[in-house]
């Protein structure tokens, strides 16, 4: 069944000679023809004028029927192509996600190299221990330059704990990475004789010398990426 058809107005032609009644009963008969009903009945004028205008739907009909069948066959091609567009576009993103990590991945590969070799004793020939010469305690067998790791506050706390002293583990650290731990110019290599050197004489738990506040600033380092540096 058809919604909808058109009336050409060559039809005029054909219901001139016929009565208001004849051409009642023809629109009557377009209808049903393309509603899909059974015709009515008509008189021989009237279904002369009706074979004309019955030709016309016919052809219109094929022609409709060709172009919806033409439309959804497109809908449907268009519809693989903007699904294939999605994808294609979520690879894409995906790839470039998977790039920027592995950028961002040797970035960091560098920084922690930079990082490890601020921390590399370049003195290689300085005889003697370190420790005992910068801070006035021996060194700890274990804690090495050549492997020391900076501590965190979990294990700075527990060492103040067993020393029963009162100094701050979170200003033990923040103190030591504003100066990269450097205990001057020398790199640390012992933080728990850095933590003796606090206690002795200074019951309050401050910093050896006078307490004052870090300068901080950015620099750019040979990677284009920023480092905060303290300036003592």
């Amino acid at each position: 069944m058809n919604r909808s058809f058109v009336l050409y107005t060559e039809y005029g032609e054909h219901i001139k000679p016929l009565t208001m009644e004849q051409r009642g009963a023809l629109f009557t008969a377009i209808l049903s023809r393309a509603a899909g009903e059974d015709i009515p009945e008509l008189d021989s004028i009237t279904a002369i004028a009706f074979s004309f205008i019955s030709s016309q739907l016919d052809r219109d009909f094929a022609k409709w029927e060709d172009t919806r069948a033409k439309r959804v066959a497109a809908g449907r091609e268009g519809g693989k192509a903007s699904g294939k567009t999605r994808k294609q576009k979520q690879a894409n993103e995906a790839n470039a996600s998977i790039s920027k990590q592995n950028e961002a991945n040797v970035q960091r590969a560098k920084q922690n190299e930079a990082n490890e070799a601020v921390n590399v004793d370049v003195n290689g020939n300085v005889n003697g221990d370190v420790d005992s010469v910068c801070i006035g305690q021996p060194s700890v067998a274990e804690d090495t330059r050549s492997n020391f790791v900076p501590p965190t506050v979990e294990e700075v706390e527990a060492y103040c704990r067993e020393r029963k002293n009162n100094i701050s583990p979170q200003r033990f650290i923040d103190y030591y990475e504003a100066r990269g731990w450097m205990l001057g110019n020398t790199p640390m290599e012992s933080w728990k004789a850095a933590i003796r050197s606090w206690e002795s004489g200074h019951t309050s738990g401050e910093p050896p010398g006078k307490p004052r506040t870090p300068k901080l600033r950015l620099i750019t380092d040979e990677n284009g990426n920023e480092v905060c540096v303290c300036d003592d």
